[in-house]
């Protein structure tokens, strides 16, 4: 802190190192009316200054709060089932809705080649045709004027 003869005002930047934020949080919160502030002539024009006293409470709480809760093996375990379960029900929802589409998209390509199959079935069977009128003997008309 600069030696402005407060010694119990903050500036923003030591106010974001206390609380482990970024200047522009501690700015932000200043426009929000969350932190007491007030500007005051510095060195280099004014400055925002806020009283050290506000966040003497939020310090003491965390370094006075510990929690320790132990957990025995059972409650750990149906934890990371409920866990997994809930991961997995959305997971198993779509897979089945997945595994419908492919039984329609695979029963949509059985029909289509089938039809494929007929289809071929039918070419070869005009081409047979079409290859045996020509075996044939032709008049001797149709070769005289051909």
């Amino acid at each position: 802190m600069q030696d402005l003869g407060q010694s119990n005002l903050l500036t923003i930047e030591e106010t974001a190192q206390l609380l482990k934020v970024s200047k522009d949080t501690v700015r932000r919160r200043i426009k929000a009316g969350e932190y007491e502030a007030e500007k005051i002539d510095g060195a280099y024009g004014e400055q925002w200054f806020l009283p050290k006293n506000q966040f003497d409470y939020a310090v003491e709480t965390r370094e006075v709060v510990s929690v320790n809760r132990a957990v025995s093996v059972a409650e750990l375990q149906q934890g990371m089932q409920k866990a997994i379960a809930d991961a997995l029900t959305p997971i198993i929802a779509e897979t089945t809705a997945l595994k419908e589409q492919v039984s329609i998209l695979e029963s949509k390509i059985d029909k289509q080649e089938k039809a494929l199959d007929n289809h071929f079935k039918l070419v070869d069977e005009r081409l047979r045709t079409i290859a045996d009128k020509e075996k044939q003997p032709k008049s001797f008309w149709v070769r005289l004027f051909k």
